[in-house]
């Protein structure tokens, strides 16, 4: 789908915890805006840069060349979108430092943003009798907006990794919810638990498994699920949100691994998506990512 970028304007703020602020976005600048209607849908936040009160929706923000010519963005969550009021809800994890941090941190009503057009996948298969939700704050939003769409009586475990037991939110489902929190996640000096959580987790054969949150945990995720559980594509998703250090992390990738070459000669050898996916996790661990 091609981006097309909105001007939105902040509408109201409400702090919700230590660590998640909620920003509802409006205006006639997003006339037009359309929901995807999946309950995991994300989209493009972009910022005005530094010393701007606009953001420059013009510019590109995808990975163009050069750098310099892009505006400050971010992808995040869609808390809720309502068209009847014309508005979007995002709920922003704030960090220690960060464009959309400074930014979400010092917005009041009338500040302008701006907002691609969403994109989403979440689709529960209908064989599903059970759903185990797994993930730490940054996925927080994306799990309360699912567990919150989820239809009556279906069986669903959220298993939740936040910094602090302030950091809980009430979470409420026309499903059978059961919610375990933890307190070992973003915002401490401890690594993530949920590695651990999914290779002990029971996944009957009417489980489905949907994870997010920070890059190299989802990506061993991933493959503890297709390679030591031996769960078939269709039964799990993971989602890689944020990633320790990415400002280190970013170059050190680029510099090790050509993910354009190494598809396209995986493609050349006929592999599936999942096995081109495999050979990038390979690359990864030779290059100590």
């Amino acid at each position: 789908m091609t981006a097309r970028y909105f001007r939105a304007e902040v509408l109201s703020v409400q702090l919700l915890n230590p660590h998640l602020r909620r920003l509802t976005l409006g205006g006639p600048g997003l006339a037009g805006f359309a929901s995807t209607g999946h309950a995991d849908e994300w989209l493009r936040v972009v910022f005005p840069r530094d010393g701007e009160r606009e953001p420059d929706l013009a510019a590109p923000t995808a990975d163009a060349e050069p750098p310099v010519n892009r505006p400050p963005s971010r992808t995040y969550t869609v808390r809720r979108a309502d068209p009847a009021a014309g508005s979007v809800t995002i709920d922003f994890v704030l960090h220690a430092a960060g464009v959309a941090t400074t930014w979400a941190r010092r917005a009041r009503p009338g500040d302008p943003v701006g907002l691609s057009n969403p994109h989403g996948d979440f689709t529960l298969p209908p064989e599903a009798e059970r759903l185990l939700l797994v993930g730490d704050h940054a996925a927080l939003p994306a799990m309360a907006r699912i567990i919150e769409e989820l239809p009556p009586g279906l069986a669903v475990d959220a298993w939740v990794e936040v910094a602090d037991p302030a950091d809980r939110l009430p979470l409420a489902s026309a499903g059978d919810l059961r919610v375990h929190w933890s307190h070992t996640g973003p915002g401490t000096s401890a690594p993530t638990a949920l590695e651990q959580l999914v290779r002990a987790a029971d996944l009957g054969p009417a489980t489905y498994l949907w994870m997010a949150g920070e890059a190299t945990a989802a990506r061993h995720v991933r493959r503890c699920l297709r390679h030591e559980r031996g769960l078939a594509r269709e039964r799990y998703a993971t989602c890689g949100y944020w990633r320790y250090c990415a400002e280190e992390w970013i170059p050190r990738f680029r510099a090790a691994i050509d993910v354009d070459a190494l598809f396209a000669a995986g493609k050349a050898a006929g592999k599936s998506d999942d096995e081109l996916i495999d050979d990038l996790d390979l690359a990864l661990d030779k290059a100590g990512l």
